[in-house]
This record gives C-alpha cells, sequence and structure tokens, in this order.
C-alpha cells in the first residue's frame, strides 16, 4: 500500500497527539480480584496518545487498580465530549484546549489527569509545521501571504500556528489559514494548494518523502503546558470519586510502564494503528503521565485569537486541583 492510500485511511488518529514528561514515582496501588473489578469506558483513537491506556490494560495494571476498561472507538477527540456528557463513555482523552473551551461555554466537564505534557524536546514532538520538499520554503519566515492548512479553527492547531507565526515576526492576518482534515493536507501540498501546513503524528512520517518540517511547535513554543488529557462529567466524577482516583492512579502507574518500555510501545501501536513498522520506528514516543498544571501560554494565546472569552478557572475546570 502506497503512503498516500494511508494518509486518507488514517483520519481515525488524528486526534491529540502530543508530547510531555512523566512522574518519578510509582504510585501505591490495590490489588483486586475478577469479581471485584469496575468497568469503566474509555474513549480511543487508536493512536499514539492511547499507549498508556493499551499497555496498562494488556499489563494488567488497571485490573490490579480494580478495574476493567472497555475501549470506545473514535474517529476524533471531539466526538467524545457528547459520549462523555450523555454516560455512553465514561472518560476521554482529547484536547485540552476543547475542554477548557467547553467549560467556559457552561459544559459540566472536568479534567482528570494530563495525557502527556509538553517537554520541550522536538524529538518528541508530536506536532509539525510541514511544507513540499520542492517548495523552496525553509523557514516560518518565509510563510508571508502564504497559504496554511489547520485541521480545524478554535482549536490548538489554529494557537500554535499564531504562536509560531508570532515569533518569526508574523501574525495570522499576515498569511491564509485554510481548514483541512489531517489526511487531506499533505496532498494538498503536493499538488500545490497549500504552501504549508499544520500536522500532528503518524502525517509527517508517512509523508517524508513528499514534506519537510521547518517548526515543531508544541516543543518550541508551550514546554511544560498540557495540551492533551483524560475528562469526564463532573456528575460522573462526583458519584464515583474513589474510581475515578483509582483510574488516575492506574494511568500514572501505567504511563510509567509505557515511559520505560519503548520497544514494546511501538509493538503495540504497530498492533493497534496496523501502520508499516519503517513508519512506527520514526514516530516520536513521548514521555506520558505527570501532574495537572497551569497552562498560561496556550490560554494567552486563546484569548488574544478570542477561542477562549477569559482566563481559565483552574479550580473548575481542573478535578481535585490542588
Amino acid at each position: 500500500m502506497s503512503k498516500k492510500t494511508y494518509v486518507l485511511s488514517l483520519a481515525a488518529i488524528s486526534g491529540l497527539l502530543l508530547s510531555g514528561c512523566s512522574g518519578s514515582e510509582q504510585p501505591t496501588d490495590s490489588t483486586a480480584t475478577s469479581d471485584e473489578l469496575a468497568t469503566i469506558s474509555v474513549g480511543v483513537l487508536e493512536s499514539v496518545a492511547d499507549l498508556p491506556i493499551y499497555l496498562g490494560e494488556s499489563e494488567g495494571i488497571f485490573e490490579k487498580h480494580g478495574i476493567e476498561l472497555v475501549f470506545d472507538n473514535f474517529n476524533a477527540g471531539s466526538a467524545m465530549v457528547p459520549a462523555v456528557l450523555e454516560g455512553s463513555t465514561q472518560i476521554g482523552n482529547g484536547n485540552l484546549l476543547a475542554a477548557e473551551i467547553g467549560a467556559q461555554e457552561g459544559l459540566p466537564l472536568q479534567v482528570m489527569a494530563p495525557s502527556m505534557i509538553e517537554s520541550g524536546d522536538a524529538d518528541t514532538d508530536m506536532s509539525a509545521i510541514v511544507v513540499a520538499k520542492d517548495s523552496g520554503i525553509t523557514s516560518v519566515e518565509e510563510l508571508e501571504d502564504k497559504k496554511i492548512a489547520i485541521n480545524a479553527f478554535s482549536s490548538i492547531s489554529e494557537v500554535a500556528v499564531a504562536e509560531v507565526l508570532e515569533e518569526a515576526g508574523l501574525s495570522s492576518a499576515s498569511v491564509d489559514i485554510l481548514e483541512l482534515p489531517f489526511p487531506q493536507i499533505p496532498e494538498a501540498l503536493d499538488s500545490g494548494t497549500v504552501d504549508a501546513g499544520f500536522l500532528i503524528v503518524p502525517f509527517p512520517q508517512l509523508n517524508s518523502d513528499i514534506l519537510d518540517i521547518i517548526a515543531s511547535p508544541f516543543s518550541e513554543h508551550f514546554e511544560g503546558e498540557i495540551i492533551g488529557g483524560y475528562f469526564a462529567s463532573s456528575d460522573w466524577l462526583s458519584e464515583n470519586e474513589d474510581l475515578a482516583q483509582s483510574f488516575v492512579d492506574a494511568l500514572e502507574e501505567a504511563s510509567i510502564y509505557t515511559n520505560e518500555h519503548e520497544a514494546e510501545a511501538r509493538e503495540k501501536l504497530q498492533e493497534v494503528t496496523e501502520l508499516p513498522e519503517d513508519v512506527v520506528n520514526e514516530v516520536p514516543i513521548p514521555k506520558f503521565g505527570g501532574d495537572l498544571v497551569e497552562t498560561p501560554k496556550i490560554v494567552n494565546k486563546a484569548k488574544d485569537l478570542e477561542i477562549l472569552k477569559e482566563d481559565i478557572d483552574y479550580e473548575a475546570v481542573y478535578w481535585k486541583w490542588k
């Protein structure tokens, strides 16, 4: 199968795939027998971001914490929000900015834990500003008056592109930003329909023969901030506080395990996504886990773009904040 065929078939993994750091100590766990297990349905994108969930399940980590996981597959993180609110899925793994937008709009959502906190290491960055190899463009500074594709307006993608442009002395008004689904951006670049694009893994790796990376937005601009996180409805969290805490504890242990077993993580990624082995070997594997932290850089840029109306009330948005 050609790389372009893979690009067109990978919409299911076009969710949030980002980079971060983990805690240093193993959390204390409690052993549970099979008849004591509580079932939790978790939304997954079959992507890099889900690796701790998959490995934690297969290694028995969640079972050890008294949890049986049921995976609900989604094509995009945004689709998890209504499923979580209506209760068909208990926990989602999605874009933290989207959850913050939802909270400001009055949706009863809270973030339980980060999936990853941006480490600042470009080698593990899940994001990229890319151009066609034959475009002649080698830097962000050359994008003035050019067309740039992002997957969605009012998103972390728009925030990241705006931040990269500003750092290069440009503004969003100095370029033409277009909206295209992630899987369509590589072909638009290859055909010259757009001049640059914002992508997340594995799309740059799938198209490394036709694309060059000229910037890594998350690692360059959002070090120490949460990009994606696990969220649930406020009602479910208040009614299942002990179970929710057990999930957070198991997730941290699973994140540490994933960080320490990269080869297993890549095997699991290939099993889940059916990506070619050479692509899986090139995909950045971030550091998972960590504590909930504030996201001032993302929030300030989102406010500048009028994506967010005001500062984040972390006590309201983050479950068990401090």
